[in-house]
């Protein structure tokens, strides 16, 4: 399993919008959108952030971040991921 990470490509964006599955998760990952995550809140979200950000897994895209900058001094990340497992796995990994 190869972990990478890279800029955002517009192509990532349909697939970024399917990771929420209910309006609990997407309110826990990005409370100013409404659910369904659509293209344009997430674009719209990009545009005002930097640093947007997906993480892959063998090419699959699992994850995407980005960072608002709140002062000079603090800055706060944007954070999902998809709620599929990693392919080929068969269970997430535990954290202790």
């Amino acid at each position: 399993m190869k972990l990478n990470h890279r800029p955002v490509k517009a192509d990532d964006i349909k697939t970024i919008c399917d990771f929420p599955q209910n309006a609990q998760e997407l309110f826990f990952i990005f409370p100013k959108a409404h659910y369904p995550l659509t293209e344009a809140q997430l674009i719209a979200a990009i545009t005002q952030r930097f640093d947007s950000t997906v993480v892959e897994i063998d090419g699959a895209v699992v994850g995407f971040a980005n960072f608002i900058e709140l002062n000079a001094m603090a800055f706060a990340v944007s954070a999902m991921s998809s709620s599929r497992r990693p392919l080929g796995a068969k269970a997430w990994p535990r954290l202790s």
